[in-house]
């Protein structure tokens, strides 16, 4: 194992401060009902080791939900260790840095070193003496999770372990997981309502009371949006409001795009296409046909291990897929606009998704273009320079081709 300065990540290892510096309501909304279910999932009752996996979409709050469970259970184990921004850590240093972190936090009141030669296996029987309680936030991939916990022989009966991710493959190989529900909508409106006024309370019935009900529609539950979009808000009058709400889906958030960023920079190219293609025709669609149209391999011959871009996109919560629809969140929805109306939706073949008319237009004046109908066979003989009807976007995908 290679040697690290395990100084490094001291920022990364969470110390008993408060998840919040305020115990208003409205701004810790909806969280006691997560904690009771990720407490019956890792069931204290249970004698054995119990793994537990929790996985949603940027901002959904994983991070906020175990740093909490951290704070209220780490005194009922002898050892513990809180992990933070594990995906950044693994590519700045390797995954196998992150094994010599858990040894540093865990031995830390016997050795004042890790030495290259100690691992969970020359460790074991140190380790074995009592139980842990390991909580390792924002892991990205199965290696990271292998790196962590390796065969886990090393970890005693009874301890338990929390891992965060916004991957679903990164945590499929774990018997229990969790998916981090959305705020419903009374919660919704009092996180946003805490962030964007004053007193922090939500507005009497009202114009504000509905324009507070329109932004909230469109966080669609996601925690981080409503206070990012609550803060933005605070201190603007109704008229304000009203203009920023109508150009909320042609003008996203930047904190909000940033936030999203980081999942659709690790997308394949084909996968990123796939999203570009879900994003612009079925937000809300057959799961099968849109397989059909968008996959690289065929729906009617796939396994587990077939290829799928569909599949990939919701294991990734970029999607997700219920009772046999593909459906996308409106703030990916807003975000693939985005991308695409500032070309950074370019593909290595020099296709682009457009939305808006007005880009639509600058391109075509300053480019020669053509369209190419793009049907599942990937038959693309039928080229023409202009378009004179309206294709129902459900029969025929569209990619703009720059010549």
């Amino acid at each position: 194992m290679p040697r690290t300065n395990t100084s490094t990540y001291s920022s990364s290892i969470t110390h008993s401060k408060n998840i919040v510096d305020s115990d208003n309501q409205n701004e810790l909304a909806g969280l006691k009902q997560r904690l009771d279910e990720l407490k019956e999932k890792l069931d204290l009752s249970h004698k054995e080791t119990r793994i537990v996996g929790v996985y949603g979409m940027p901002g959904i709050g994983k991070t906020t939900l175990v740093k909490r469970l951290y704070d209220e259970w780490k005194h009922k184990f002898q050892r513990h260790v809180h992990l933070v921004n594990i995906r950044d850590m693994s590519n700045a240093y390797g995954a196998q840095s992150l094994q010599r972190i858990v040894l540093k936090s865990l031995l830390s009141d016997t050795y004042n070193e890790i030495s290259d030669d100690m691992n969970y296996e020359t460790m074991e029987s140190e380790l074995l003496q009592k139980k842990v309680f390991l909580v390792f936030d924002d892991v990205s991939s199965k290696n990271q999770v292998h790196s962590l916990l390796d065969n886990h022989k090393w970890i005693r009966k009874g301890s338990r372990v929390v891992i965060s991710t916004r991957n679903r493959t990164a945590i499929s190989q774990l018997e229990y997981t969790y998916a981090v529900p959305s705020l419903d909508l009374a919660d919704s409106l009092n996180r946003f309502s805490f962030y964007a006024f004053k007193d922090h309370n939500c507005p009497r019935p009202g114009n504000l009371r509905d324009l507070s009900t329109k932004f909230v529609d469109y966080a669609r539950g996601n925690p981080q949006a409503l206070k990012i979009l609550g803060r933005e808000l605070l201190s603007g009058d109704e008229d304000h409001w009203s203009q920023r709400l109508d150009t909320l889906a042609q003008i996203p958030s930047p904190r909000i795009q940033d936030l999203l960023r980081k999942s659709y920079d690790e997308l394949s190219e084909q996968q990123r296409e796939a999203f570009f293609v879900v994003a612009c025709f079925f937000r809300s669609g057959d799961e099968y046909y849109v397989r059909s149209l968008v996959d690289s391999a065929d729906p009617d011959n796939s396994t587990d291990d077939t290829a799928s871009e569909i599949r990939d996109l919701a294991d990734k919560l970029l999607i997700s897929i219920s009772s046999g629809r593909v459906e996308m969140h409106d703030l990916w929805s807003t975000f693939a606009k985005k991308l695409g109306s500032s070309f950074s939706a370019e593909s290595s073949q020099g296709n682009y998704m457009i939305w808006d008319h007005d880009t639509f237009a600058s391109m075509a004046k300053n480019k020669r273009m053509r369209f190419v109908n793009q049907t599942r066979k990937n038959d693309q003989s039928n080229l023409k320079n202009s378009v004179s009807s309206v294709i129902n976007p459900c029969y025929a995908v569209f990619l703009l081709v720059l010549s």
